[in-house]
């Protein structure tokens, strides 16, 4: 039976600098975390304007994106210790008990339900070969080649500094125009990201949001 390749063989990601991912095929992606829109409680002439919006904005654009919707499972430990706490902070026997029924409504319907949470994410992508990218290949798309890692291309510092400049104007571009059809937005940092693929790689134990103890000091960085 074949050995299976190691781990860093089967991504895509060569590093995380400096909130920039940077891929083994030489390229780079920006990811932001978008808010969603509430769309089904606007009034039609409302929904209209944003769907209106939203195509100027994809028209707009000269460079390619990806959307990237992950569905997460709350396990809901932390609001259940959370309620815990205030329940014993409470002088009110009436008050307890109530709160101590509360606490069983919600464990009974996180055992009986699957409670997900959605976020929602941007690719923006930058080819430093021909300054743009064909395909914006986003989180939940980095595995390939199974049995083979792709060349790594290296990042000469001065050459990461202007690709970085680049790249944060088209994702700032992103953001304006997102403002534009009220939806905020975040360029997220090399921590965030680094929990973003760690739970799209281990979704199972990536039900909740803190990283392991064993996760948490890895760096990145590679100066």
């Amino acid at each position: 039976m074949p050995k299976a390749p190691p781990t860093q063989n089967i991504l895509d990601i060569d590093e995380i600098r400096e909130g920039i991912v940077l891929l083994k095929d030489g390229t780079l992606r920006v990811v932001l975390m978008t808010a969603g829109v509430n769309f089904a409680l606007r009034s039609e002439d409302e929904k209209q304007a944003l769907i209106y919006g939203f195509q100027d904005f994809l028209n707009s654009l000269d460079f390619p994106i990806q959307f990237v919707i992950q569905s997460r499972r709350i396990d809901g430990k932390d609001y259940l210790a959370e309620i815990s706490g205030y329940k014993e902070r409470h002088t009110s026997e009436l008050m307890r008990v109530q709160i101590e029924g509360y606490m069983k409504f919600i464990k009974d319907l996180i055992s009986s339900t699957n409670i997900m949470t959605k976020n929602f994410y941007i690719v923006v992508p930058l080819d430093p070969r021909t300054g743009t990218q064909k395909r914006a290949v986003g989180p939940v798309a980095m595995v390939k080649n199974y049995f083979g890692a792709k060349k790594q291309a290296k990042f000469d510092p001065q050459k990461f500094i202007i690709y970085k400049d680049q790249l944060l104007e088209r994702a700032r571009y992103v953001q304006i125009n997102l403002r534009r059809i009220e939806i905020n937005s975040v360029i997220l940092g090399t921590e965030a990201l680094l929990e973003l693929y760690w739970s799209l790689y281990n979704p199972a134990e990536g039900e909740t949001v803190a990283l392991p103890p064993e996760i948490e000091g890895v760096q990145f960085e590679k100066y």
